[in-house]
C-alpha cells in the first residue's frame, strides 16, 4: 500500500522542508497534525528523489529503502529513517494504531528521522538548530527488534551461489539468507533445487521469507516467494503438474494450445448457473435454462464438433437434469434445513481470495458466512487423482481413482464425480461448518480457507442414463 497523503507539492528546497518540519514542533498543534506534516514532508521528500528514476516500485518501504542505498547513508541512519517510515506508513502487518500520548512520546525519535532523510537526500552540512535541540539523547527503543518468524518481507541487494544479502523491511537491516543444499529446510534435505534464482533475482527484488530460522547470523527459512505482490492464480500452478510431467513448461504448453471446449466443461458451467439460480431463489425450468445457456455459448458449441452428434448432446442433458436436481436438493432444500436460520443474503458465489504471505490467489465455488460459521462448499471435477513421476505407482495407462464411493442404486463402487467438470454431493451428504475464530487465526490466507468439500456422487451409474424428451430440446 502507498499510502499517498492528498497534498500535492512543488519541487522543494531542503530549507523549504525544514521549515515545514518547524512548524510541526508548535507546542499547540494537535500532535495528530504535527504527524500530518511529519508523513507529508518525508513522502515528499522520497518522491522528490525519485523524479528521474525509471524504476517501478511497489510502495513507500521499496522506494525509501532504494534511496538509502543509492545515497550511501550510513546503517545506524539508514535504520533511524527506517523506524521512522514505519510509524509515518504502517503496513497492515504491523497496524500500531498508536494513541496520542504514544504519538508525543515517539515524536522526538520520528522528527530525527525525517530531519535526517532530508538531510541525506537533499545534500546540506546541516540542521538548524531549531530542530536538533528537540532530537531525543538516546537511541529509540524500537518494538521491531523481534520480528515475524511466520514470514519476514525482504529487498533483495546482491546474491551468489549460496547465499542472498536482502535488507529486512522492518528495519532496513542487512541480512544474509541461505538457498543452497545446506538449507535443509527449504531442500528438504537436499532433495529440491532453488539454484534456478540466481537466473531470477534483480537488486531491488522483493522476497517472503516463510518461516525462518536463524543460525550463526545466517537466515534459512522454508519458503522463498519471489515477488509475491504479483499474484499468481492457484489454478495456474496446479495446471503445471500432470502425469508426465512436473513443470512451469507445461503450463506454457497449455497456454499455446487452442481454448478447449468439450461436453465435461460445458455441463460444469451448467452445473454453475444452476447453482446461481438455486442461491438467488430464481426458479427456471430445465428446458429454459438450457436454451438461456444455449443462447449464451452459441458460438463455442458451434465450433465444438461433439455437438453435432446426437448422442452427446443428449448424454449432456441427461448429466444436466441429474446435476440441476441435486444443486436443488442440496442448496436450495437440505443446506438451510441444517442452518437453521439461512439467509441468502450471507452467501456468496465465486468469492476471491488471496495470500500476501505466498502470493497466490483463488476462487471458492460457494461461500456462506454468518457470526458463529462459515460454510465452503467446491464442485469438484472428475479427474483422476494426480501421480507424480517419481512415484513407483506412476502408470500413464492407468489413472489413479480419485474418490470411490458406494450408490444405493448401484452394488459396487464408481469414481464420485463421473465424467462431469463439477458435480456436488446428493442431498444426505451434509456440509461441516467451521467458527469464524478458527478461520480468522489462520496466518496464510487473507480469507478463511478451510474447505468443506462433500463426498459422494452427484449422479449415479455411468449406466443410469435417461432419454431426454423431445420437448425438453430448445429450438435455439
Amino acid at each position: 500500500m502507498d499510502n499517498r497523503p492528498n497534498t500535492t507539492y512543488r519541487m522543494e528546497t531542503a530549507e523549504s522542508f525544514f521549515r515545514f518540519l518547524i512548524e510541526a514542533t508548535a507546542s499547540e498543534m494537535p500532535v495528530r497534525h504535527r504527524y500530518r506534516l511529519l508523513r507529508e514532508v518525508f513522502y515528499h521528500a522520497v518522491e522528490q528523489c525519485l523524479t528521474d528514476c525509471r524504476i517501478t516500485f511497489s510502495g513507500i518501504f521499496a522506494k525509501t529503502d532504494y534511496i538509502l542505498k543509492e545515497h550511501g547513508m550510513p546503517s545506524d541512519v539508514a535504520r533511524t529513517i527506517h523506524d521512522t517510515r514505519k510509524i509515518l506508513f504502517p503496513s497492515r502487518k504491523h497496524d500500531m494504531n498508536l494513541t496520542e500520548e504514544e504519538l508525543r512520546d515517539s515524536f522526538p525519535y520520528d522528527l530525527k528521522g525525517t530531519c535526517l532523510l532530508v538531510k541525506y537526500t537533499s545534500n546540506v552540512q546541516d540542521i538548524p538548530e531549531a530542530l536538533t535541540r528537540l532530537f531525543p539523547v538516546t537511541d529509540r527503543n524500537t518494538r521491531w527488534e523481534k520480528y515475524g518468524t511466520e514470514v519476514m518481507r525482504v529487498v533483495v541487494s546482491t546474491w551468489d551461489d549460496k547465499t542472498i544479502t536482502a535488507s529486512r523491511e522492518e528495519d532496513g537491516q542487512e541480512i544474509r539468507i541461505c538457498y543452497d543444499e545446506s538449507n535443509r529446510y527449504l531442500t528438504r534435505n537436499g532433495i529440491g533445487d532453488w539454484s534456478y534464482l540466481q537466473d531470477i533475482l534483480r537488486p531491488y527484488s522483493q522476497l517472503n521469507l516463510v518461516r525462518v530460522r536463524i543460525k550463526d547470523g545466517i537466515y534459512f527459512p522454508e519458503l522463498i516467494i519471489y515477488e509475491p505482490d504479483c499474484l499468481i492464480n492457484v489454478s495456474t500452478i496446479a495446471s503445471c503438474f500432470e502425469s508426465y510431467a512436473e513443470s512451469p513448461y507445461v503450463s506454457l504448453i497449455n497456454r499455446l494450445k487452442p481454448q478447449a471446449s468439450s461436453m465435461a466443461i460445458h455441463l460444469g458451467n451448467i452445473a454453475g448457473m444452476y447453482l446461481d439460480d438455486t442461491v438467488h431463489g430464481r426458479t427456471v425450468s430445465f428446458a429454459d435454462g438450457m436454451c438461456e445457456y444455449f443462447h449464451r455459448n452459441a458460438l463455442t458449441m458451434v465450433a465444438d464438433p461433439a455437438f453435432g452428434e446426437r448422442e452427446k448432446v443428449s448424454q449432456l442433458y441427461a448429466d444436466a437434469r441429474s446435476q440441476k436436481a441435486t444443486i436443488e436438493a442440496l442448496i436450495g432444500n437440505d443446506l438451510p434445513l441444517a442452518i437453521g436460520n439461512y439467509d441468502k443474503d450471507a452467501v456468496v458465489l465465486e468469492p476471491s481470495f488471496f495470500s500476501e504471505v505466498l502470493g497466490i490467489q483463488g476462487r471458492l465455488d460457494f461461500l456462506y458466512e454468518d457470526s458463529d460459521k462459515c460454510i465452503i462448499i467446491e464442485q469438484k471435477s472428475g479427474k483422476g487423482g494426480f501421480v507424480p513421476v517419481s512415484s513407483p505407482d506412476y502408470n500413464p495407462d492407468v489413472p489413479k481413482i480419485q474418490e470411490s464411493t458406494g450408490c444405493s442404486s448401484c452394488s459396487t463402487g464408481h469414481s464420485s464425480s463421473m465424467s462431469s467438470a463439477r458435480t456436488l454431493s446428493p442431498p444426505s451428504t451434509s456440509c461441516s461448518s467451521i467458527p469464524n475464530t478458527a478461520v480468522d487465526s489462520s496466518p496464510w490466507l487473507s480469507r478463511p480457507t478451510s474447505s468443506c468439500v462433500p463426498s459422494g456422487c452427484a449422479t449415479c451409474c455411468r449406466g443410469a442414463r435417461a432419454t431426454i424428451p423431445k420437448e425438453d430440446i430448445p429450438a435455439c
